[in-house]
């Protein structure tokens, strides 16, 4: 049988997963999520990270925390 690829994921579903739609969370633990969720290495998570940030999916709040950008964390 031919091999289905999954659909690609986008950012804000990769946030939604790893963080959750009324959550903050520290870089590292957003990072050590998305190693579990997704079997990746240290280096591949760090890149998803980037990712999340470079495209405002993230945004950093004043308690060294990450929230999905335009949710309600508080």
């Amino acid at each position: 049988a031919p091999e289905v690829s999954k659909p690609k994921k986008s950012f804000f579903d990769i946030g939604l997963e790893i963080i959750g739609e009324r959550n903050h969370l520290p870089k590292q633990a957003i990072i050590a999520n998305m190693i579990q969720s997704y079997h990746i290495d240290v280096t591949r998570a760090e890149n998803g990270f980037k990712s999340l940030h470079d495209n405002k999916i993230i945004e950093p709040t004043h308690l060294n925390t990450y929230v999905l950008s335009h949710s309600t964390p508080f």
